[in-house]
């Protein structure tokens, strides 16, 4: 091993020499020594000591791309008050104060409103910046680095990824989502899957070797580098961090991601709807403008008044509102338990239909234990378990509960003895599903010890060894062996099988000696039983989610036999032997062959028009959790599977998914209120001011009272959030439903109309306010529709929020539902 001396340094490294600096390419460090790469970055095959990685941190800032940065004040200072409708209002004042003689009651009163909507804005964007700092706070993700002690020794800690600086040495295993742009000093096996860089969803292999011609290969399939946001399917390695933060690959490219971002139902129905009624709401004002200007020629002030038609009219306030909405069921969440990642999944949880989970780990306790260690004749065997002991040992990946059961029972028996030195291994994948090791054992022998699902190992046996000795494997031998099992999964057990083969007239003693294929041809040895037993509330909790309506459905790489005794006990399913068939076609059940099968499932379910949830922690997971409207995992998942998943569970307590159920639906049904009475108001508004243009000669309501009654009502709104829904909209899924909402508009907006109408006739018939000429006949008209339309609209939010007598909703005793009146009266 080389020593670096000049690599270990106290002191910041120079700016020229940073690897965060935009001028040194990490294509450069592809076709780089491993050496002279330490050197460059002035690090050590050990890592940073830590003075060194603290003065990093302080020059080159958190690993952190910009785009995930919280806006500062400024920002959202600007982006409050440059919105839309407070352009549209600065354009009312300034005609205000343009036409003659200038009306600067009109100016003073538009910019009150202004800036009210400007602060309105202005704290709630604050309040959901900090929500959102806290929850980033609460998602930590921990990286395994090296620590420069000495250079003969390092210890190995974990540190957040955001302290991560360009010289660090990181550890690569199974599920780990790679944090920034390194070069690959060591791989074992090493599989890294960047479909989201590339689009390719086969994984790529990597190797620390440098590429030969630099005009050769694509940046992103230069097979030592890894991408940020990748993650490793499978084997392990370390690796040199070269970049970090936004001088990394993919924060260049952040901004063009976040455009190919998938929009919700939601976003895009939301959209809909109000392009539509901001598309009504440009014809009206034209309208208004041609109708006015014809009647008076005063064009100016009909542009005025038609600009504080759109002003009034637009439900300026419903990207606060929504966005309070989803951040209060994101707090809501936080309480409970549940970290959201993307605020737009809360809502999909109050429209979700199926709830899809992996087994181990969510459904049960992943607390593996190993029950039995038997030969192939039934009887316990030690020589089994030191098998699958040395097997386990000699990964050099994270152990799994598997491996980890193993090791735990070995510890437990005496005088198991050693076996022999380690030579190479053949790592875990999803698709083989099995590990190998090679052991050179103390007589001198070269043996290969396999261990995986039984389905796997059996396929690459060809005889087994009995009391009788080694025998070949037939098919009769093969079924017996099969039933065996069966039986053993039935009880809820899992099987491993652990199989062997004499590699010592194959072996040459080289250190490039490739082992891969020549885990076939096994003897079969003997089984291991594994115990998983169910989490104490997942039985309830499934049953509380069948009484929301969410079925729940089961996706599992295991044995089919293990899988159906879960769902049988879940009540999932009701008896086993109905059952296998329908799990075969996957009405309960999908016991998945492939890794990407999960996501498979997924896709057909939402063509079946389902909202589909998924609950994982596993690699496997991540492509399901990705596809699905709703991805849920736990703290403690792999992180792919956290990186992947909408919505965090800080303990794997099932019974927080139907609190999360319930509080999506509250957040749902919210949020319908506010779109179903905001553009019903506006509707309706807008065909009252239609009408009462075209029939009287002059404006039935001042520019200004549009401006203070549309502010009013956005107020009283805006304590939707925190209002309570009917108990029989909590019992059902809520989908998004579009066309409901513009049913809605249609039919309720002109019933609004109706109320306006009948001011109209009182006020030109019974008062007699009929006069275009004399002002203060104008103004008693307008004063009447003004205080009309505040009543109106008063009662409208209390008639229209449950489906219910509202009488009966506002002398409950659930304080939540409160606020839309008390706002109301205090505003007014």
């Amino acid at each position: 091993m080389s020593s670096f001396p000049c690599s270990i340094t106290k002191s910041p490294t120079p700016r020229h020499m940073s690897p965060s600096n935009s001028e040194v390419d990490i294509e450069t460090f592809s076709f780089t020594p491993v050496d002279e790469a330490f050197l460059q970055l002035k690090s050590h095959r050990h890592g940073l000591t830590e003075e060194d990685s603290a003065a990093r941190l302080l020059e080159y800032g958190k690993n952190v791309v910009s785009t995930k940065k919280p806006p500062n004040l400024l920002t959202i200072g600007a982006r409050a008050f440059c919105g839309w409708f407070n352009i549209l209002l600065l354009i009312v004042a300034i005609m205000s104060v343009a036409s003659q003689p200038p009306d600067w009651s009109s100016f003073t009163i538009v910019m009150v409103i202004l800036l009210i909507a400007t602060c309105i804005q202005f704290f709630q964007d604050c309040a959901g910046t900090a929500a959102a700092i806290k929850l980033q706070a609460a998602v930590s993700t921990t990286v395994r680095v090296c620590r420069f002690e000495s250079f003969e020794s390092h210890q190995d800690v974990m540190i957040d990824q955001k302290h991560l600086v360009p010289g660090d040495i990181i550890y690569i295993d199974p599920g780990d989502t790679i944090p920034a742009d390194c070069l690959l000093i060591e791989a074992y096996d090493l599989s890294i899957g960047q479909s989201g860089l590339t689009g390719v969803s086969e994984p790529q292999r990597k190797s620390n070797s440098c590429p030969i011609a630099e005009s050769s290969t694509d940046i992103l399939e230069l097979e030592n580098i890894l991408w940020t946001a990748s993650n490793a399917i499978s084997g392990h390695g370390r690796a040199l961090v070269v970049k970090t933060g936004d001088d990394t690959y993919i924060a260049k490219i952040a901004k063009q991601l976040n455009k190919g971002q998938h929009v919700t139902a939601v976003r895009q129905g939301i959209r809909l709807v109000t392009w539509m009624m901001l598309g009504f709401m440009l014809l009206l004002v034209v309208v208004v403008i041609l109708i006015k200007g014809l009647s008076t020629r005063q064009w100016l002030d009909s542009l005025m008044f038609a600009s504080s038609v759109a002003a009034g009219l637009i439900p300026e306030a419903l990207p606060v509102i929504i966005n309070a909405n989803l951040a209060r069921g994101g707090y809501v969440l936080f309480r409970k338990g549940a970290i959201v990642q993307r605020p737009d999944s809360v809502q999909n949880l109050g429209a979700m239909s199926i709830l899809c989970s992996d087994k181990t780990g969510t459904l049960t306790k992943d607390e593996v234990t190993l029950s039995r260690c038997i030969d192939l004749q039934g009887d316990e065997s030690s020589s089994i378990l030191l098998l699958a002991q040395t097997n386990a040992a000699s990964q050099s990946s994270k152990k799994n509960a598997i491996d980890a059961a193993i090791l735990t029972r070995a510890a437990e028996t005496e005088k198991l003895g050693d076996l022999g030195t380690k030579i190479a291994e053949i790592p875990f994948t999803f698709e083989s599903r099995k590990a190998s090791c090679v052991i050179r054992t103390h007589p001198g022998k070269v043996l290969l010890i396999c261990k995986g699902a039984f389905e796997e190992v059996l396929s690459v046996c060809s005889s087994a060894r009995s009391d009788r000795g080694v025998l070949q494997i037939n098919e009769h031998y093969r079924l017996d062996l099969m039933r065996r099992v069966q039986r053993f999964n039935a009880s809820g057990y899992r099987v491993i099988l652990v199989a062997t083969r004499d590699l010592s007239n194959t072996y040459q003693d080289e250190d490039n000696f490739e082992f891969q294929g020549y885990d076939t041809n096994l003897i079969a040895e003997g089984f291991l039983t594994f115990l998983d037993p169910l989490k104490d509330d997942a039985k309830s909790s499934v049953a509380r989610l069948q009484e929301l309506g969410v079925d729940t459905r089961i996706l599992t790489g295991d044995n089919l036999g293990v899988a159906l005794k879960i769902c049988h006990d879940l009540n999932i399913i009701q008896e086993m032997d109905e059952a296998f068939p329908q799990a075969v076609t996957g009405s309960e059940l999908s016991a998945l062959e492939e890794t990407d099968m999960e996501g498979q499932v997924i896709d057909s379910l939402k063509l079946q028009g389902e909202v589909v949830g998924m609950l994982g922690d596993g690699i496997n997971d991540a492509v399901a959790l990705r596809k699905t409207d709703a991805g849920i995992s736990v703290h403690t998942a792999t992180n792919v599977a956290k990186d992947s998943a909408d919505i965090l569970l800080v303990d794997k307590n099932l019974s927080i998914i139907t609190d999360c159920v319930v509080i999506g639906r509250v957040t749902q049904g919210n949020m319908m209120k506010y779109l179903k009475m905001a553009h019903a108001s506006s509707f309706g508004n807008a065909v009252s001011i239609l009408a009462s243009t075209a029939w009287l000669s002059f404006s039935a309501m001042s520019a200004t009272q549009l401006l203070v009654q549309n502010l009013l009502f956005d107020i009283s709104l805006s304590t939707l959030p925190w209002d309570a829904v009917d108990e029989e909209y909590l019992d059902v899924p809520q989908p998004w439903r579009i066309w409901d909402i513009l049913r809605y508009i249609v039919l309720i907006g002109p019933i609004t109309s109706t109320i306006d109408f009948a001011t109209f006739f009182l006020n030109w018939f019974c008062y007699g306010l009929r006069s275009g000429t004399d002002v203060e006949v104008i103004k008693t008209f307008q004063s009447n529709w003004f205080l009309q339309g505040i009543l109106s609209q008063t009662l409208m939010v209390h008639i229209l929020r449950t489906s219910k007598s509202p009488l009966c909703k506002i002398i409950a005793p659930d304080r939540s539902t409160f606020p839309p009146s008390l706002s109301r009266f205090w505003a007014f």
